[in-house]
């Protein structure tokens, strides 16, 4: 990564020098997934560009490129009941890639795909092309509820695929990278989705809910029966239909699985749903950090071993 980043400065300061100021120059400010990296901007064109062009656009939709990579922004994935869903695709320049889908959390309740913006530009700069998508949310007292998200992200997935050639990505090589709530849909999808057919190739959990019905603080119960949308003993099947432990085989993609000791989302949802991938036989990783840092307030500390976890099982 440092290696990366010395290579980003002084092409920038090449580019600037050339056109005589300094007012393009990356803002290298510390990792903070809530401030993304403002890039120059660079003409680069390909023949893929031309295939995105014809692609259906929201009215929102705007494209940025960089000396590294190439960013659509609110991209319509789906338009379900004629609302639209929208993702910022960060591609990187030439070649071919493996994909990352980035999910928001928010308890399903609330959250933007542009807080997960600096992951988005830190996966297209290691390699990945990365689609971080918005989804149909569950606010307090309405009537969207599970699986309507987890719908959502999978829609998503397909379209990813189906659109594999315009963005420059390999299809049979996409992970998810999920926080909080976005943690448990990135796990739905790594133990097969809606269908049990939308297998991924790798997940990345930050602080994910693996089982519903063991969630011990009043703030998890309270974000989880708002997005079942039922209590336990009425409609218990819902629950565990969205609770990943519960769906656990030996085609269940690789999992990296994050948690503080003492953050938002209790621990035994990472360490339950870790002594279950082992059960089956399915490789995981079992990351615990001392705090109460919780999803993307820990993402600068485990950042090289996502990006290892990653590059292990979808290539670069």
């Amino acid at each position: 990564m440092r290696r990366l980043a010395l290579a980003v400065v002084c092409s920038t300061l090449l580019l600037a020098v050339a056109i005589g100021g300094f007012s393009h120059i990356f803002d290298l400010s510390p990792f903070n997934p809530s401030k993304p990296v403002a890039a120059a901007e660079t003409p680069v064109s390909s023949e893929a560009d031309s295939l995105v062009e014809v692609l259906p656009r929201s009215a929102g939709y705007s494209k940025t490129t960089t000396d590294i990579m190439t960013v659509y922004h609110n991209v319509t994935y789906a338009s379900p009941d004629g609302e639209p869903l929208l993702l910022d695709a960060y591609i990187p320049n030439g070649g071919v890639h493996p994909a990352v889908i980035v999910i928001h959390g928010g308890g399903w309740t609330y959250g933007d795909k542009q807080e997960l913006a600096f992951e988005g530009e830190n996966l297209a700069a290691a390699g990945f092309g990365a689609f971080v998508v918005n989804y149909r949310l569950a606010p307090p007292n309405g009537d969207v509820h599970a699986p309507v998200a987890l719908r959502d992200v999978s829609t998503a997935l397909d379209w990813v695929r189906n659109n594999a050639a315009a963005y420059r990505i390999d299809p049979d090589r996409v992970g998810v990278l999920g926080n909080s709530a976005g943690g448990n849909l990135a796990m739905m999808l790594g133990v097969g989705g809606v269908n049990d057919t939308d297998h991924v190739n790798a997940v990345v959990s930050y602080s994910g809910q693996s089982n519903l019905l063991t969630l011990s603080t009043r703030h998890t119960t309270h974000a989880a029966l708002n997005y079942i949308g039922c209590a336990v003993a009425t409609c218990r099947a819902i629950w565990v239909a969205n609770s990943p432990i519960d769906h656990c085989t030996p085609a269940t993609a690789p999992m990296l699985l994050v948690n503080s000791t003492h953050e938002l989302m209790p621990l035994d949802q990472a360490t339950g749903m870790a002594t279950r991938l082992e059960q089956v036989g399915v490789p995981h990783v079992l990351k615990v950090l001392n705090g109460k840092k919780h999803a993307s307030e820990f993402a600068n500390e485990v950042w090289p071993e996502t990006l290892d976890f990653l590059t292990q099982y979808l290539g670069s």
